[in-house]
């Protein structure tokens, strides 16, 4: 365990928050399974970092309709998020009570395979230590 500075704004891209786990499979049924010891946040798209990440004012910009969908997963699992702030567009800042104060965290999951008869629900609430 160690302290991941977050990558960019853009992991918020697609965002779902207090997930308890999250399964992704493929056309056969097979997949992943992760279960968060605590909610976690979990997007998981279709195109790579690097298609949303960000470019210099002078570069030619990407934009949602014009990222090509790839025939991929990636999946990002963060432990918190922490919105831009604003109540309003001109420099608000986040409310102290959704603030993430800068200090080490640490948070964990768990990452099992996923069979064709397996059933994510009923293996995401097995305890296994």
């Amino acid at each position: 365990m160690g302290t991941i500075p977050s990558v960019c704004p853009c992991t918020g891209t697609g965002n779902k928050t207090d997930v308890r786990w999250v399964a992704l499979r493929n056309k056969a049924g097979e997949g992943l399974l992760i279960t968060g010891e605590e909610p976690l946040n979990v997007s998981a798209w279709n195109f790579p970092l690097e298609d949303i990440d960000y470019v210099a004012f002078n570069t030619e910009r990407r934009h949602g309709g014009s990222i090509m969908k790839k025939d991929m997963v990636w999946l990002n699992i963060d432990h918190r998020h922490m919105g831009v702030g604003g109540d309003n567009t001109w420099g608000a800042q986040v409310h102290p009570e959704y603030t993430i104060t800068p200090h080490e965290w640490q948070y964990s999951f768990t990452m099992q395979p996923l069979s064709n008869q397996d059933d994510a629900a009923e293996k995401a609430h097995k305890k296994w230590f």
